[in-house]
């Protein structure tokens, strides 16, 4: 399967249990911990992000630097590699450090899943999970 169809499947699957509307950081890290175990870091303020320590792992932080945030990212770090950026407007990094994924937007602005961007990082981080640096395709 590719990144991209593992995508929209595990979105299939998490925005039913999460809901459509905004999560806080409390609520994403409930649901990250237990998808995830060791491998998600949680959900950060920007400029709260944890320290690169290594080691193959995901995080979400927030556009913003305090509450109530704007839009969550995903981020997946690698040893050896720049991190890679999840936003799922398709914006590309929005000035955080490393590259962004493919520019193509899996959520939009004003529709039904305006408030999914929380949901959408955890599964896109289960396909960083599972397919690692090939996670910039979706």
């Amino acid at each position: 399967m590719d990144p991209e169809k593992a995508y929209s499947q595990y979105v299939d699957a998490i925005l039913p249990a999460t809901g459509t509307h905004d999560l806080s950081d409390s609520e994403l890290d409930k649901v990250g911990h237990r998808l995830m175990p060791g491998f998600y870091r949680g959900a950060f303020a920007r400029g709260k992000e944890p320290a690169d320590d290594g080691t193959t792992h995901f995080y979400i932080v927030n556009g913003m630097t305090g509450p109530p945030g704007d839009h969550w990212h995903g981020v997946y770090r690698a040893p050896g590699q720049p991190p890679l950026v999840y936003d799922s407007f398709g914006r590309g990094t929005r000035g955080f450090r490393g590259r962004g994924t493919e520019r193509d937007a899996e959520q939009t602005k004003s529709g039904w899943d305006k408030n999914t961007c929380g949901p959408r990082c955890l599964a896109w981080g289960l396909v960083a999970q599972h397919y690692g640096q090939r996670a910039y395709e979706v």
